[in-house]
């Protein structure tokens, strides 16, 4: 059955955020195939280092944002909300400034030597451009105006992903690709505050900063390890292994990111939704649609792993050049998939915590989660080498799950689609019997 509130069906929405998305991942894919085709293994490791900072500025910049701005909701009616996200895009202006400040030493100090400070400068404004269209993004969901967050949601990424694609095929050197992906990012950015799809930023007052900075405290400590869960281990693998490694995780982990699409597109539309339930009062009604929503998606997940794993092999091999160096990786890329699956569980108990106001409480509950994780993922690593990369992900992944599962059933009732959710994280292994 189709949740249905205030007469509005999911379906719509969440088939055209999935097409969406799907798209410009698509697009993006096509790019790294391009890129991987086209830069030496060395080359490319760099752009997964430079792509991990831009992620890291993308996630540190918006930290806590999202989260608070849920929160608040219940003190806000629909008819002061444009207040709620002034304020908040106001907050943003001075994370995304402290996010820059913080990241100039690094990039002196690790980029510039490898002659991609150029390079990086670009990769983080990209960063917090793209930290600043996902906000706007996540406040016209919030009002359930799913066709207007496309604006930023789908246009920002499609406007730096033609930069990358021009970069490509005209001068493909690192400090061109993020600098054009980044001009043209800015200028879709620009275009959104000119015909007002970007709330005027109310800036915090002396006052109102400190308790803000102790608001969102909570989410950057989980943003930090959530961004070293994913690129963020690009710089721990340099460490121990050679370039090829990096190189093969940018790719794979990239190429996985259709899980995440998946997952993004589906949650990104369930989540107001599971947010208006809650508040008003109708819990059971909105537990009921969120164990049918995550039993959809783990299918979904599933499925789309299987496709991604038995087609790697092919798409390699017809594209050739560099790219075939990575054609032969489907368990490592079944494993990553697969995580996505296992990350169900976490995603539904977040939203109760989310919903609920209770950020400190999540931040608490996920740091602890995230350093048992990140702790036996790079044991693994020292212990059994490269191929503990991707199987140390998965690891990671259900630590995360179980523990924010566990700590949410104590003061909410849960139920998993337990059976959906195993049946769907094998379905993914399936394709390695086909012949590679």
């Amino acid at each position: 059955m189709t949740a249905r509130v205030g007469g509005g069906s999911l379906a719509v929405p969440a088939l055209v955020f999935l097409f969406a998305n799907i798209t410009i991942k698509a697009g993006y894919a096509c790019s790294l195939l391009l890129l991987a085709s086209i830069l030496s293994v060395d080359e490319y490791a760099g752009y997964g280092l430079l792509y991990a900072l831009q992620t890291a500025a993308t996630t540190l910049s918006m930290t806590g944002l999202i989260e608070i701005t849920a929160g608040r909701l219940r003190h806000y009616t629909h008819e002061s909300r444009p207040d709620l996200f002034q304020r908040v895009t106001g907050l943003f202006v001075f994370t995304a400034s402290a996010t820059f400040v913080v990241f100039l030493p690094i990039i002196l100090f690790i980029f510039w030597p490898r002659d991609l400070g150029v390079a990086a400068l670009s990769a983080t404004a990209l960063g917090l451009i793209m930290g600043l269209g996902s906000l706007q993004a996540s406040f016209h969901r919030i009002d359930e105006r799913h066709m207007v967050s496309l604006v930023s949601s789908a246009g920002l990424p499609l406007a730096s992903l033609l930069g990358v694609l021009i970069a490509a095929f005209w001068l493909p050197q690192l400090w061109v690709i993020f600098s054009l992906a980044a001009v043209l990012g800015l200028l879709v950015v620009s275009g959104l505050f000119v015909t007002g799809k970007v709330p005027s930023p109310n800036l915090p007052t002396r006052s109102e900063l400190p308790h803000s900075l102790r608001e969102i405290s909570p989410f950057g400590v989980v943003s930090v390890f959530s961004w070293l869960g994913g690129y963020g281990m690009s710089f721990v693998i340099e460490w121990r292994f050679a370039p090829i490694a990096v190189a093969s995780y940018t790719f794979l982990y990239t190429v996985a990111a259709l899980g995440q699409v998946v997952a993004n597109s589906m949650n990104m539309v369930w989540s107001p939704r599971f947010y208006r339930l809650f508040n008003a009062g109708e819990r059971v009604q909105a537990e009921t649609q969120s164990r049918r929503f995550f039993a959809v998606e783990a299918a979904l997940l599933g499925l789309a792993g299987s496709v991604a794993v038995a087609a790697l092999p092919v798409v390699c091999d017809l594209i050739g050049g560099n790219l075939q160096a990575y054609g032969q990786n489907r368990w490592e890329l079944a494993m990553l998939l697969a995580s996505y699956v296992i990350s169900i569980p976490a995603w539904h108990a977040q939203n109760y915590y989310m919903v609920s106001g209770a950020g400190r409480e999540l931040m608490v509950v996920s740091v602890w989660a995230a350093i048992i994780g990140f702790a036996l993922w790079i044991v693994s690593i020292l212990l059994f080498g490269e191929s503990a990369i991707y199987f140390g992900f998965a690891l990671q992944a259900a630590v995360r799950s179980g523990v924010l599962w566990s700590t949410a059933r104590l003061r909410w009732t849960l139920t998993a689609p337990w059976v959906a959710i195993v049946l769907a994280s094998a379905v993914p292994f399936i394709a390695l019997a086909l012949p590679g």
